[in-house]
């Protein structure tokens, strides 16, 4: 029985290192490339969920990757030595109960090698009291945080990819745009074909030229779902936390047509922008821009790059609440589930089984930001999102129910699509999940599809355990080779030839042996036998299910003692 942690933010806000031989990074080719601008950070797996470790004013602390949560949160006892300046409060209903929070402005954090001050010099968390004594981490790094930074999540490898949002925007901003529309304060301006004001984007810097005068700016770039953030300041300041912005505004870019709506002097605005006017009085400048010829970003590399190498890409949708769901389906209905890296496992809706008449599998504690509730454990044939479905890494999805209808109820409000559930961490990594925030994209393969290049070959059994007797050397004739679609047992006990199934399971992998003819989406599909598998380069063991009705409960341990229905296979790569 696993103990499930969820998180969903706005509405329900809320280890050990993976052991053995992990794949080789997909992204390499496109996130290793300098001008590409990507800082990786190595994640820690812990109870299902990734972790990064964060660091504010010297003071270390662990922070779960949570696109489920919507703010950035961190535990009040960490928060409380900073001593800093509350700047409001904020109440959310979660599993378990409300939680309460007050917003702190912790100016930067640096998470992992990546420090979020080159991008902005102020970082806004909810100080939380218990985070620490209730969950394995400190704080959730939130959707909004991930997103900022362009972060690219690669469950595969346990890499957190994070880059300066203005690097991520640079390609549709760059280059020279000519204003062909001004008004200021209400009042629109005469512009010359030959005169009017010049903004020049090059190496991360502005130059707005009007008549005789340019002015050169520094830039921070801020990313939102309808329009951007832009801020300037002075160059000498790049680097700084306390850096004084001069001018910024909102802006939005469309091919060769740019839109914004400026301050260009503080001492003139009673408000920074909002929307996309410049009213009498506001000191705001509303100003369209052309720069015809303008070449278009180039192709999606990270999308190019996955899909060549056999990943399904799923588009997400970003709702008005900012969280992010992936239009899925349970046989013929349709599923929209959100995307929640801060929750471990798969959560649907408890009313949906019910209504079915689905009978739970088990009960299980499902910890969450307002405390722990018991919850039925539902096993459910997969979920498909576009052409790719969850039967293609495993048989059943144990999927937990919990009451989403508070939720709904709000989203409702909204006008937004009803969850159905929660897509979380398991399935995220048994999908070899890499999820791209800066796109909202989705991309799955089976596990299997990741691991098998490094499983494949012909395995010498060196040493064998059955009912807790270890033979060494174990039958000279005694072999496992794996390919793409067998598993084929020899000599020994028990040769056979078996279609297999993996799961990832954190810090060793599970098997799932079936007759190879069978049809895994049939509605009867059983395996005929299961078990674990722990890879480190050359040498493989292996714990496989011999006589089911021996085992009360699935193997977790790398043994086969006496009366346990299991044999152990010590193995070593045939060259």
């Amino acid at each position: 029985m696993r103990s499930l942690v969820v998180a969903i933010a706005l509405l329900l806000s809320t280890g050990s290192a993976h052991a053995q031989q992990t794949p080789t990074s997909e992204l390499a080719s496109v996130v290793g490339e300098k001008a590409a601008g990507y800082t990786a950070i190595l994640l820690t797996a812990r109870n299902g969920l990734l972790i990064a470790d964060c660091t504010v004013q010297g003071i270390e602390f662990k922070m779960v990757l949570d696109t489920g949560t919507e703010r950035a949160s961190l535990d009040a006892d960490i928060s409380k030595p900073l001593k800093l300046k509350p700047t409001g409060t904020v109440t959310v209903t979660a599993i378990g109960g409300t939680v309460t929070g007050t917003i702190v402005d912790i100016r930067a954090m640096k998470i992992g090698g990546f420090d979020t001050a080159i991008t902005t010099n102020s970082f806004d968390v909810v100080a939380e009291e218990g985070i620490s004594k209730r969950l394995p981490y400190d704080g959730r790094l939130s959707l909004l945080t991930l997103g900022l930074f362009g972060g690219i999540i690669d469950y595969p490898t346990r890499t957190l990819y994070l880059r300066k949002p203005l690097t991520v925007a640079w390609p549709k901003l760059a280059g020279s745009w000519k204003a062909v529309s001004w008004t200021e304060d209400g009042a629109e301006r005469q512009l010359q074909a030959d005169s009017s004001p010049v903004f020049d984007f090059a190496d991360e810097r502005l130059k707005i030229t009007d008549g005789k005068t340019t002015k050169e700016y520094a830039i921070d770039f801020i990313p939102d779902a309808e329009h951007d953030s832009i801020y300037f300041y002075d160059p000498k300041q790049s680097g700084l936390l306390n850096r004084k912005y001069l001018a910024g505004g909102l802006i939005k870019v469309d091919g060769e047509s740019m839109t914004a709506c400026f301050f260009l002097d503080l001492g003139k605005i009673k408000a920074i922008p909002t929307e996309f006017k410049a009213d009498k009085g506001s000191g705001h400048v509303l100003v369209k821009l052309a720069q015809p010829g303008k070449k278009p970003p180039p192709p999606d590399a990270v999308k190019k790059t996955l899909v060549a190498r056999g990943y399904t890409a799923v588009t997400m949708t970003r709702d008005s609440d900012g969280m992010i769901r992936v239009d899925g389906k349970h046989k013929t209905q349709d599923w929209p589930m959100l995307v929640d890296t801060g929750a471990n496992g798969t959560c649907i809706d408890d009313a949906l089984p019910k209504q079915a008449n689905f009978k739970p599998a088990y009960q299980e504690k499902v910890s969450g930001a307002g405390g722990d509730v018991l919850a039925p454990v539902y096993h459910l044939t997969g979920y498909s999102f576009g052409r790719y479905s969850t039967q293609a890494h495993w048989q059943l999805v144990e999927s937990t129910g919990i009451d989403l209808s508070p939720f709904n109820a709000e989203r409702a409000k909204r006008k937004q699509v009803p969850l159905r559930g929660i897509l979380g961490g398991q399935e995220l990594l048994d999908g070899s999940a890499i999820i791209d925030l800066a796109t909202n994209m989705l991309y799955l393969r089976p596990v299997k599809a990741t691991i098998q290049p490094k499983l494949a070959g012909t395995w010498i059994v060196k040493a064998s355990t059955a009912e807790g007797v270890r033979t060494v050397p174990a039958d000279p004739q005694q072999t496992l080779t794996v390919n793409k679609d067998r598993m084929i047992f020899k000599g020994g006990s028990n040769p056979a030839e078996f279609g297999y199934h993996i799961r990832d399971e954190w810090d060793g992998y599970r098997f799932g042996l079936y007759d190879p003819k069978a049809d895994v989406l049939a509605q009867d599909f059983t395996y005929t036998g299961t078990g674990i598998f722990q890879l480190d380069g050359d040498n493989l063991k292996l714990v496989r299910v011999i006589d089911p009705a021996k085992l009360k409960v699935a193997n977790t341990e790398f043994a086969a003692p006496k009366g346990s229905g299991l044999v152990l296979l010590e193995c070593t790569r045939k060259k």
